[in-house]
């Protein structure tokens, strides 16, 4: 996959999890929940962030449930670490252990992920173990999950088992987006699809039957989800430097969407001596 490919990709998954983490959970049989909220700022800790960290509210339960959420590409023996690290993150930063959740896309060669992990310290005397539950996309089947009528498990289908022709079962998952999907968000349930499928079926056939109204590369949903994560990114940084962020700093960080503007505040965080001097650059940059 190409760069641009992996670039968008990663911020399709990253999309699925912001907006359809409820389908997730549903995937790992994780139900019953009213409602789900996706954490934005417990985990500052910078050399180890999950991709995402789920408040679960079940009518049972006084307290909110944290998930934790990880999605790999690709079977790879570094995702077992990679759950272990954060598991035990989110367990210094919440004082509870998440539940954990490792969606794997595709395989890769005899490969699999496993869902425990042992560690043991050099003389043996102390070992810490963690476990999670694995979701291999490419096992699930695509006829079960259509037959769900979940809007959120769609952009999966091109990555599950198909039994018979392919096509069919992709027009199919574009007439539920059409038929499914709020106006506002059709676009990005479009591009998501379609970059997720482009890990299994060429891009002609993807690109033929989720085309959208816009360029794909010039969607809004693709602007919107830059920016996004740009602030987040930013504001973990300043966080980490200089403590709390106050929300009038939040606010207007919000407020710039250029990507010009978004990439020399990057910079910023790392060059400033402090919070006002952040504050000079984040007033001198375009906003739009």
């Amino acid at each position: 996959m190409s760069t641009p490919d992996r670039f968008h990709k990663d911020k399709s998954e990253r999309w699925l999890l912001q907006h359809q983490a409820g389908s997730i959970l549903r995937l790992a049989g994780i139900t019953g929940f009213t409602t789900w909220t996706v954490e934005e700022s417990s985990l500052i800790a910078p050399r180890r962030l999950p991709d995402g960290l789920v408040n679960v509210n079940f009518p049972d339960r006084e307290k909110p449930v944290p998930v934790l959420i990880e999605i790999e590409s690709y079977s790879n023996k570094d995702a077992e670490r990679q759950m272990f690290e954060a598991l035990l993150l989110a367990r210094l930063e919440l004082g509870v252990i998440p539940e954990g959740i490792c969606v794997v896309l595709q395989p890769k060669g005899r490969v699999r992920v496993r869902e425990k992990m042992l560690a043991t310290s050099e003389v043996g005397s102390s070992k810490v173990s963690a476990s999670w539950k694995v979701i291999e996309i490419w096992r699930l089947s695509a006829k079960e999950l259509l037959a769900q009528k979940e809007l959120g498990f769609i952009p999966w289908v091109p990555l599950t088992k198909i039994d018979g022709p392919v096509e069919p079962v992709l027009r199919e998952c574009r007439k539920r987006i059409d038929r499914q999907a709020p106006e506002r968000q059709r676009e990005a349930y479009l591009a998501v699809t379609q970059i997720l499928g482009r890990l299994v079926y060429p891009e002609e056939l993807l690109e033929a039957i989720f085309k959208g109204e816009k360029p794909m590369i010039d969607s809004p949903f693709f602007t919107d989800l830059e920016a996004k994560f740009a602030h987040r990114s930013i504001l973990k940084q300043l966080a980490y430097r200089y403590g709390e962020i106050s929300e009038d700093l939040k606010q207007e960080l919000r407020k710039v969407r250029n990507t010009e503007s978004l990439d020399r505040l990057l910079e910023a965080v790392i060059s400033s001596t402090d919070l006002p001097d952040f504050r000079v650059t984040l007033h001198s940059v375009p906003k739009q």
